[in-house]
């Protein structure tokens, strides 16, 4: 599996979090669930910057398949 694969789906299972799905928590009624929400959203924003730093710089033909260049 290529890098931007395993980033792709590393960041489709912290969308997947049941704690982000609602509205966001307010910091002074659930501090706690507040925290990890904006852990969890600034996960996928680092991922998102990598994934898209990765694309930006490799070039396909780098990539084989089968001994097949893609």
């Amino acid at each position: 599996m290529r890098p931007e694969d395993k980033i792709r789906e590393e960041i489709e299972k912290l969308k997947k979090d049941d704690r982000i799905q609602g509205s966001p928590a307010n910091v002074f009624s659930n501090a706690p669930l507040a925290l990890i929400q904006m852990g969890i959203k600034g996960q996928i924003d680092g991922l998102q910057t990598a994934l898209r730093i990765i694309e930006e710089s490799v070039d396909l033909s780098e990539y084989t398949l089968n001994n097949t260049e893609i």
